[in-house]
Order: structure tokens, then sequence, then C-alpha cells
């Protein structure tokens, strides 16, 4: 059986009328860390905190908004209804859509019909 940790070990203690008692024995201190973190620098000072990934890296600073790509500003609206797409796929035709209109309409057929092929089987 392996020995318990010192955290949890029991020790002796006498007490003034020399009675011995049994205690827990005192917890160890957590070691001090070698190297303590810079503290962050404040939030107005132009820099993404916490962004960076590497080890001896700096934040990446805010850049204007003419420096980011388009598509960035976009990113935050969902994606058209699969009855939209389909409605101006009938409409304008399949070419009229971008790529990315045209996986979302043929993920959305796909899964209706597998809807519909799995109803009438149910039945």
């Amino acid at each position: 059986m392996l020995a318990p940790s010192r955290a949890w070990s029991a020790r002796r203690v006498v007490l003034g009328d020399g009675r011995l008692v049994r205690a827990l024995a005192k917890k160890a201190k957590a070691p001090e860390k070698a190297g303590a973190a810079p503290p962050p620098p404040p939030s107005g000072s132009g820099v993404v905190r916490g962004a960076n990934i590497l080890k001896d890296g700096a934040d990446p600073p805010i850049l204007p908004d003419s420096e980011y790509p388009d598509w960035l500003w976009t990113i935050h609206q969902p994606n058209p209804p699969f009855e939209e797409l389909l409605e101006r796929a009938e409409r304008d035709g399949v070419d009229s859509l971008g790529y990315f209109e045209q996986r979302l309409l043929l993920r959305g057929y796909s899964k209706k019909r597998i809807k519909e092929h799995n109803a009438e089987r149910g039945k």
C-alpha cells in the first residue's frame, strides 16, 4: 500500500495535560511560480488581448476596418433558408446562386428527399 500524501497523513499532537491526540498534518504550501505573468495591457491599448497563440508572441494590434477582408463583415449573417434558395434557383436559375448557396440548396434538397422517403416507409 502506498503511503498517504503529506497533506492527509496523521500526526500526533500532545496537549497541555499530556494527552496524545491525532490530527491531520498541515497542508503543504504551493510552490511559487518562477515567472509571474505580466499584467494585461489596459483595455484601450489598441491590441486584441488573448488572441496570441504563440509562446513568445505578442497580442496582435487592432487594425482599421479597411485592413480586414470584406467577408469578415458578413460572417455574422445567417444562411438563407432552403425555401428561399429554391425559389431563387427556380426563378433565376441555379447559376445565379453562389458556390456556397448552391451547396446549401443541394444539402437542403437531399434532406427533404430523405425525409419524404422515410415518411413513405413509415406508413
